[in-house]
């Protein structure tokens, strides 16, 4: 008897649960297949995005780069991103290209570009749960550093091809420092240096960011920067055709198998042309001033031995400008590239030296303090390794004086 009645009791209660478990099947089952749908859905719509993005960036670049302005970089943009299957007014499509941004961290910024895509998509596979239309839309910020380079250490490999030591302070005024060597620490910028300046970039590595000041930011892994002056090359020369013998003169241009070395308060104007140093140096030291307007100084060797070099002392006055035309316009210091490479030469000068022009030693292991404060000099520095010692302010104010722009030109997506 007690065995019926349990059964009695166990058997409906099965049944009203199988029940129960259909009716709560019945009302779930379409709330999952909604959700497995509108899941599908937004993966489709994710990839969308993905791709809207990567046109959005290309566009971005493409325009940064495109040395255009006004309508034809918005143009270029708009050009890319068609290309990237987004063509502005087509399928609901809107590209928009702003320069400056309009929006985020760069708002206002000069050299700065803002792409906008955006693409209303309706449910393909979900329509039947919702009609609703999502707005997909990617944006790109890309930043262009059009300064141009002031400082170049031509090196492939050497560790501290651009070095600060000590407590040196070197501030390039709206310009780059590039290292072309590979090695983890290209810039090194030691102890209690700072380095302030647009931008530094090195084939390899930067070390001790912190104490850089870089507006436009530190590259890591660039690519190496051409040799701006790799195609030029001095008149041929002969013979010994001048000579300096001390205290205050005015020279000729020609070849000083001699050199040309001044002390003791010496004032020695330069005149306008090339002038060879066969085999000899350049020594300014003990307060005397070296002067001269369209001066190009060229360190040579007519026997390929025994190339000479420079040695301007912290005391020293001097004030020379490259011509702005010719063989050798804008460069105001030539290096021979025949000379042996780590050929050592020395300008530590500060505030009384001013070189307008490049300072072009791609051989030399350059030991430089020097340069004008303010920001209406120009002067570039091309040398093999470049180290500083102390206290330098360089800047990039060159048009007009024949200089060739250098470095590279770094576009990168910011936002």
């Amino acid at each position: 008897m007690r065995g019926r009645h349990s059964h009695s009791i166990v058997v409906p209660f099965i049944h009203d649960t199988q029940a129960a478990i259909g009716i709560i099947a019945a009302i779930a089952l379409p709330v999952v297949i909604g959700s497995a749908v509108l899941g599908t859905e937004a993966g489709l719509w994710a990839f969308k995005r993905q791709s809207m993005q990567g046109a959005a960036d290309a566009a971005a670049l493409s325009a940064v780069i495109s040395n255009t302005t006004g309508d034809a970089l918005r143009l270029q943009g708009k050009s890319v991103a068609a290309a990237q299957g987004f063509s502005d007014g087509v399928n609901g499509v809107s590209v928009t290209v702003n320069t400056p941004p309009l929006s985020g961290t760069y708002t206002g910024r000069t050299g700065a570009v803002e792409t906008i895509i955006i693409q209303p998509q309706k449910p393909a596979i979900a329509q039947f749960f919702s009609s609703a239309t999502i707005n997909i839309r990617a944006r790109a910020v890309a930043l262009q550093n059009r300064a141009g380079a002031c400082l170049l250490a031509l090196n492939n490999s050497s560790k501290g091809a651009i070095t600060l030591q000590g407590t040196s302070a070197v501030s390039l005024s709206g310009c780059d420092a590039v290292s072309n060597s590979a090695d983890k620490e290209a810039i090194y910028v030691g102890g209690a240096s700072r380095l302030t300046l647009a931008s530094a970039s090195a084939v390899g590595g930067i070390t001790n960011v912190n104490n850089i000041s870089a507006q436009n930011g530190i590259w890591n892994g660039a690519i190496a920067a051409p040799d701006p002056y790799a195609d030029r090359s001095f008149p041929n020369y002969a013979g010994c055709t001048q000579a300096y013998k001390g205290g205050n003169a005015t020279l000729q241009p020609g070849v000083y198998c001699g050199g040309i070395s001044l002390s003791g308060g010496a004032k020695v104007m330069l005149q306008p042309g090339i002038y060879y140093l066969d085999r000899s140096d350049l020594k300014v030291a003990g307060n005397a001033s070296l002067t001269g307007t369209g001066v190009t100084i060229v360190f040579t060797s007519s026997k390929g031995q025994n190339y000479g070099s420079a040695s301007i002392s912290s005391n020293a006055v001097v004030n020379l400008s490259a011509p702005s035309s010719g063989p050798t316009a804008g460069i105001v210091l030539f290096g021979d590239r025949g000379m042996p490479k780590g050929t050592s030469f020395k300008i530590n000068g500060g505030g009384t030296q001013q070189w307008t022009g490049a300072i072009y030693l791609p051989k030399a292991e350059l030991t430089y303090t020097g340069g004008a404060t303010g920001g209406s000099g120009c002067t570039q520095i091309i040398a093999d390794t470049i180290n500083f010692t102390g206290n330098s302010n360089l800047s990039l104010s060159c048009e007009g004086t024949g200089t060739t722009p250098m470095g590279n030109q770094v576009a990168t997506l910011v936002e």
